[in-house]
């Protein structure tokens, strides 16, 4: 499998979980709509944007997809990396070269010093490995992982372009030096407590207000703002909504959805998903402005952003604000001043409950499920030293693990030391009858596109092999 494939792999597995994620967040503000708050409503989204960023994450017991196992199972479904026939569902992509890569074992404490020949050579696991896995991906898998790195290249690129351009474009821009405007930032710069000064700037080319940068964050107004005889008090509002921004890291949060879109975008879900985080974050805002301003500010600042949301909802949007376009529609519009008329100070402050709700979520879905003990997902694990025992019986068990299962065995046997090309072991099966017990190897031929085949070895204890 090449790059493409593998990258591929990790982001079906990455983005339907995540998708899984934002489902149990949908939820949940659903069922307790009117007990989220704004700020919580948003934080609640950071947890599906971690989750679709971060490429590993540690497993745990408590994880939200131990309830359901097959989502992390998916890159497997996807690939059919480890397709073979007469086997459950998927096994692990690594499962068949490691148990048929077996250098030795011993199957008693009686022959502990007995070493078997291994199954096959490391030449032969390595040409399986390139003749067998590589083959087994589907073509249009293929051509749909060309894509994907496509698109999320070309994405990429379009953000480095635009970040380089506006930073060329930046260094023509001139300070604001109206006092009455400096006077009012300085004056909101104080209000949330932002120590270091924040620079404002006139954007000649700029429709409406927008703050933007990672380290040093900036203020633009359009010059239409700055020349209009506008009173103090619309300012006051205009600049603390973007000194809002700044003190809720806002920019960093939009540069990292930003990012996450440009490697999910194939994903039509993760849209609606930036785009309703788009939505609350300036529900969020709205609220913070208000806790800082107070309860009697509600109705004029509304009107502010009445005033604003019309005169710049058909304007056209930043070019890296593209994903969100659409988030100043009439819906979010009423929203926005529902929020703002039902306000009440103390309430974007997070509880105790909030906090432990956040923690709750984070943790279930955060994590990865735990190695299954028994199940379809013992397969999955079963490199991994778990307990690879699927269908749990006094009489009768499966393995898909030839060491493990030769040492439960109830007698000692050999196996094969030369396979066929192209075969693999698949599973032992292990008859535990106290009269005539019995283990039976099975292997395959793991093709999916070509012929396959496969062949069983069935064993019983005698005076002889």
């Amino acid at each position: 499998m090449d790059i493409a494939e593998h990258l591929f792999n990790w982001f079906v597995a990455s983005t339907l979980m995540a998708s899984a994620v934002a489902v149990v967040v949908l939820a949940v503000q659903h069922l307790f709509r009117r007990r989220i708050h704004a700020r919580l409503r948003h934080a609640l989204w950071l947890i599906v944007l971690l989750r679709l960023m971060l490429p590993v994450l540690p497993q745990s017991p408590v994880s939200l997809f131990n309830a359901v196992p097959t989502l992390t199972d998916i890159k497997n479904a996807v690939f059919g990396l480890s397709y073979q026939l007469g086997k459950p569902d998927t096994i692990s992509e690594h499962s068949q070269i490691e148990n048929t890569n077996q250098s030795h074992y011993t199957t008693n404490e009686a022959e502990k010093n007995t070493v078997f020949q291994p199954l096959m050579t490391m030449k032969d696991t390595e040409e399986q490995a390139e003749a067998g896995i590589q083959r087994e991906s589907h073509p249009a898998v293929r051509v749909l992982a060309v894509v994907w790195l496509t698109g999320a290249v070309v994405l990429l690129g379009c953000n480095l372009t635009y970040w380089l351009r506006f930073l060329r474009k930046q260094k023509h821009f001139s300070p604001v030096d109206s006092p009455a405007i400096l006077k009012i930032a300085e004056q909101c710069r104080i209000l949330f407590s932002i120590k270091r000064p924040v620079g404002i700037y006139a954007d000649p080319s700029a429709q409406s207000p927008y703050i933007t940068g990672v380290f040093r964050p900036a203020v633009y107004l359009p010059k239409s703002l700055i020349s209009e005889a506008v009173n103090e008090q619309l300012l006051k509002h205009v600049i603390a909504h973007e000194l809002a921004h700044y003190k809720r890291k806002d920019t960093i949060w939009n540069m990292i959805g930003s990012l996450v879109f440009a490697v999910h975008w194939m994903n039509p879900f993760v849209w609606f998903m930036l785009r309703q985080m788009k939505a609350d974050r300036e529900l969020a805002c709205d609220a913070c402005v208000l806790e800082v301003l107070g309860e009697e500010e509600a109705v004029p600042y509304g009107m502010t952003i009445i005033g604003f949301l019309r005169r710049y909802a058909t304007g056209r949007s930043k070019a890296h604000l593209l994903y969100f376009k659409g988030s100043n529609g009439q819906k979010e519009m009423i929203r926005r001043i529902s929020m703002i008329q039902s306000f009440k100070k103390g309430s974007y402050k997070l509880s105790m409950m909030a906090v432990i709700l956040v923690l709750l979520i984070g943790t279930a879905t955060l994590t990865n499920a735990s190695a299954s003990e028994g199940g379809a997902s013992a397969w999955i694990h079963a490199e991994d030293g778990g307990n690879e025992m699927l269908f749990p019986n006094e009489e009768f068990r499966v393995y898909d693990n030839l060491e493990k299962g030769a040492k439960v065995a109830p007698f000692t046997f050999k196996v094969p030391s030369l396979l066929p090309e192209g075969y693999g072991f698949s599973k032992l099966s292990i008859q535990f009858d106290a009269s005539s017990p019995s283990v039976r190897l099975d292997y395959v031929k793991a093709k999916i596109n070509k012929s396959s085949g496969n062949f069983s070895l069935r064993i019983k204890p005698g005076t002889d092999l």
